[in-house]
């Protein structure tokens, strides 16, 4: 994975985009050509728990490089860290978005957005 260019850099305290009861997906617009994306929320929770899986540990230690994440790994607010691999709809340039993803009490979420570049990949996942 090679890294063209970080966008969006994570904070501690960068606020949520969405804090509440049923999920919501996360809707951004490609840096490259401003096509609107969306992953849905089910993705969202479905890479906190896998997202490691995919990657050589090579990899894995770019993508951990490449948003500053601590030992523990977990998002830069305290929750769950979730990655997802985008090819944009408008112009196919393949994305990489950080969300964090906060289950606060039982059913109740916020999610943050932390990251998001451009990179090139043979091995989009």
């Amino acid at each position: 994975m090679e890294v063209i260019k970080l966008y969006t850099q994570p904070k501690h305290d960068r606020k949520p985009f969405y804090d509440g009861g049923k999920g919501a997906p996360y809707k951004f617009k490609c840096p490259v050509c401003k096509a609107k994306n969306i992953i849905p929320f089910e993705s969202l929770l479905h890479a906190t728990w896998n997202w490691k899986e995919d990657f050589s540990k090579e990899e894995l230690l770019n993508i951990q490089n490449l948003f500053g994440f601590g030992p523990t790994g977990n998002s830069h607010e305290g929750g769950w860290t979730c990655i997802n691999f985008v090819s944009c709809k408008g112009c196919s340039e393949q994305l990489i978005s950080y969300v964090g993803f906060n289950e606060y009490y039982n059913s109740l979420y916020r999610l943050t957005e932390q990251g998001l570049a451009h990179i090139r990949t043979d091995n989009l996942t």
